[in-house]
Parts: C-alpha cells; structure tokens; sequence
C-alpha cells in the first residue's frame, strides 16, 4: 500500500478527512494546505521550503508526494502580475508550470519520493463582485475577468502542466472532466455549495469522493 502525502493551496483541505483511511488502497500520512499560495509562487526558494519543512517529520514513510496547486484565480496572482509586469496570460501560464516544475525537482531531490501532480480545478464563481461572495475571498473582487476566459485559461494551464507531466514522467491526474458540464462550458451547479465560507471550493463530499477515485485509480 502506497503512503503518500498531498501538499497544496485551500482546496486541499477537504482531503484530511483520508488521513490514515486505507479503505482506498493508499494510505495518506499528511495533507499540507496553504491558503492563497500559488504555483506562481514557487518561483520563489522561500515558498518551496514551506512546504519541505512540513513534510520532514515523515520524510521516511513517504513514497510519494500529490501537488495540488495553480487554481486560476488564486491570490488574484496570475490576473495582477500581467498589468504590474506588463506580461501576457500564457507568460504567466508558463510561469506558473515553472514553479510546479521546480517545486518537483526540490521535493526528488530533498526527500527522494515520487511526485504526481493533481490538476487544478475550473474557477467556480463567476461574478466576484456578487454580493454573496464570502468574506473570506472578497480580496478577489479585483478581478474583472470575463469567466469564460478564466475557464479557457484553467483549461489551457492543464494541459500545459499535463505535457509537462508527461515530458518528465510525472503522473497526472484531474477531476475537471467531472466537473465541467459541455451544454453551460462551465462547471456543474450541483458541485457549488453558497453556504460554505470557502465557495471557491467545491462542496466537501464531492471532492472528497472524486479525488478518491483518481487517487485509488493512480495508486492501484
């Protein structure tokens, strides 16, 4: 049975509810959420070392370690950094791939495991000016992106972090394909719960019982 750790942003949360549960042929020793942090980020040497100190205490059980970063709207990081750099949406696409890619190379390198990559989910709120909206992401409201351009732009992050997998032998897996309903182009209205504080998020049950599924297909 594999012993793994998820390390991430907010939307790792709900998978503390697997700890220790080996009902699902893996065993997951450590889930490390960091609310607001993105891949973008990781460009930075401090960001990486965040999380390789959490994972140190069980750095001898751990065989492999699930990254889930790079939410779309995260920290309102990859909208802002074009109109303070003066970049293009695929720069800081390509820029977020960089640090998922030298977060990889840090957590082989200092703790000798196997990294997979969980692609981050389609942007689930569409308007963040809506009244609504929780106070717990109101920082967003500066964001004044059409939501379909945001769902393109989650779509094209994706693959791009699906080839890099691939070029360098990582594992990927996603849930975007349950999720995301062809008739709308956007996400499901059964995954939004309003009455959770972190409505960004898809309802608990739901991630919980999707991410299971990917992670006992990809362990097995």
């Amino acid at each position: 049975m594999r012993k793994i750790a998820i390390i991430g942003d907010s939307h790792v949360y709900d998978l503390i509810a697997l700890k220790n549960n080996t009902a699902y042929g893996f065993e997951l020793l450590k889930v490390i959420p960091f609310p607001g942090k993105t891949a973008q980020g990781l460009n930075k040497d401090r960001n990486i070392d965040i999380y390789l100190d959490k994972l140190m205490s069980c750095k001898e059980e751990i065989e492999m370690v699930g990254v889930c970063l790079g939410e779309i709207d995260c920290a309102t990081t990859l909208w802002t950094r074009q109109e303070m750099h003066g970049t293009s949406l695929n720069d800081e696409l390509l820029y977020a791939i960089q640090g998922m890619r030298l977060l990889a190379q840090k957590l082989e390198e200092e703790l000798d495991v196997e990294v997979f990559f969980m692609g981050p989910i389609l942007p689930l709120i569409k308007d963040y000016k809506a009244e609504e909206i929780p106070k717990i992401i109101r920082t967003r409201r500066d964001i004044d992106v059409p939501y379909g351009r945001r769902i393109q732009a989650a779509k094209i992050l994706n693959r791009y972090l699906k080839k890099e997998c691939k070029n360098r032998g990582y594992k990927y897996i996603s849930i975007n394909n349950e999720i995301y309903d062809e008739k709308t182009g956007w996400p499901k209205e059964y995954f939004l719960d309003p009455n959770n504080r972190f409505y960004h998020h898809l309802k608990a049950k739901d991630s919980i019982r999707l991410w299971s599924k990917e992670l006992k297909e990809l362990l097995s």
